[in-house]
């Protein structure tokens, strides 16, 4: 299986929600609520990606090799 196209998704993900949640932390002077305005935020952007990447994988999209 070729992973390179779901890597992407994950690792822009990841830079996503550090930034996002520093500014939480940032805006919010009790953690709780930075750490929960930051799930309620983001939760519905990775369930899109989620669906995205489920779909490719069931069109076999994942063995695309471009080279």
């Amino acid at each position: 299986m070729n992973l390179r196209l779901f890597s992407s998704m994950g690792t822009t993900l990841s830079l996503e929600d550090g930034m996002y949640l520093a500014r939480m932390l940032r805006d919010h002077s009790d953690y709780t609520d930075a750490f929960y305005y930051y799930e309620y935020d983001r939760k519905d952007i990775v369930r899109q990606v989620h669906r995205e990447t489920e779909t490719m994988k069931n069109l076999g999209i994942e063995d695309y090799d471009p080279s």
